[in-house]
């Protein structure tokens, strides 16, 4: 499809609409930064990543209490007389 050239129609043939009514519903202003809300966006990626950061560190602590519990249940296993064992501690 070829550009509009000047001196023709813009028109879209099939719905009788003009193209550049799409663009005029959509246009943005460019060059405008809020500054205010730049301030927001950052706090709330830095929230963003503080909670990130606290759920890794859950996440690290969960897996060390597994492999423990892992370790304890396999000595279990292998030694039967140690389930009545008051001394374990879970």
């Amino acid at each position: 499809m070829s550009s509009p050239t000047l001196g023709t129609s813009d028109t879209v043939p099939s719905t009788g609409t003009d193209r550049r009514d799409d663009v005029a519903a959509g246009d943005v202003q460019h060059g405008t930064v809020d500054p205010f809300a730049c301030q927001q966006e950052q706090a709330v990626l830095s929230e963003s990543r503080h909670v990130v950061d606290e759920l890794v560190h859950e996440v690290y602590g969960l897996r060390d209490r597994v492999a423990r519990l892992e370790g304890q249940l396999d000595l279990l296993l292998r030694d039967p007389r140690l389930v009545a064992s008051p001394n374990l501690s879970a």
